[in-house]
């Protein structure tokens, strides 16, 4: 009797890490309206939102959404830097929005997508000023992607430091002692996308940037905390540092709007 009962436990815990993991490299797919003032095209075979001047704007800012997110991160920021005269494109990141990729690539995918857009940027108008902007995953994969292609300055809000970091806060915000609930979770989704989240450390490509820098932190972060802020500021020390009080984790812009757009405005205009 006392195995049939431990026998159903691991069944049913077994079909629940699948459930989870599957959930987690697949999450819901969102797919935000197109603002007004930007135009939907096709890029390296991604749906992207672009600004109708970007190829002879002066300064042009690749933006990239973090996980479980969606271009509608964008769609207020986008068309206000595009107002300014700034060229922008807004890609739909892998496994989420309208991405043709299946899975959430969980850094490695979307810094190779933010690779090749750099470099059609370079190639369209190769005089512009390239700046790459991300939140959380995006923002890690844009300090990736500035190994391999050298944009001339990075925006980052609420980056992780090291992945495995990252899903800890992540599953331990979704679920009370999630590290431990869902373990059998993330150990599926390591084997199912071949990541080993501990390799991820876009705070070694930070370690390496030495160009302009504009890091955005929540205060009340609880997945990037305030001390991987600590982390990048050793690491970028060049970098401008604006702490939105009171906001959670990649919700910066929403705690306090005008206050982002002047931030991020200003450090564009001294570029």
């Amino acid at each position: 009797m006392l195995f049939s009962i431990v026998a159903l436990v691991l069944l049913g815990y077994g079909a629940f890490s699948l459930l989870a993991a599957n959930r987690y490299l697949y999450p819901p797919r969102r797919v935000p309206t197109l603002p007004p003032s930007l135009e939907a095209t096709e890029m390296v075979g991604t749906p992207v939102w672009v600004s109708s001047g970007w190829k002879s704007a002066r300064k042009v800012v690749i933006l990239a959404h973090g996980y479980g997110g969606t271009r509608k991160a964008w769609a207020e920021i986008a068309p206000a830097l595009a107002a300014q005269g700034h060229g922008v494109l807004a890609p739909a990141m892998p496994g989420q929005d309208e991405s043709r990729e299946k899975m959430v690539g969980f850094g490695p995918a979307e810094s190779a997508l933010l690779v090749e857009l750099c470099r059609i940027v370079r190639r369209e108008n190769p005089s512009a000023i390239l700046v790459l902007m991300g939140i959380s995953l995006g923002a890690a994969a844009s300090w990736e992607a500035s190994l391999t292609v050298q944009p001339d300055a990075i925006i980052a809000e609420s980056a992780f430091a090291v992945l495995s970091d990252g899903i800890r806060g992540y599953v331990n915000s979704v679920v009370p002692g999630g590290e431990l609930v869902l373990k059998g979770a993330i150990t599926v989704a390591r084997r199912r996308s071949g990541i080993n989240p501990s390799e991820i450390r876009p705070i070694e490509a930070a370690e390496k940037w030495k160009g302009p820098a504009l890091i955005l932190a929540a205060s009340e972060d609880t997945l990037s905390p305030l001390r991987v802020l600590d982390a990048y500021q050793e690491a970028v020390p060049q970098a401008e540092i604006a702490i939105f009080s009171g906001a959670k984790h990649a919700k910066c812009y929403e705690s306090d709007p005008s206050r982002y757009l002047s931030v991020v405005s200003a450090f564009l205009s001294r570029l």
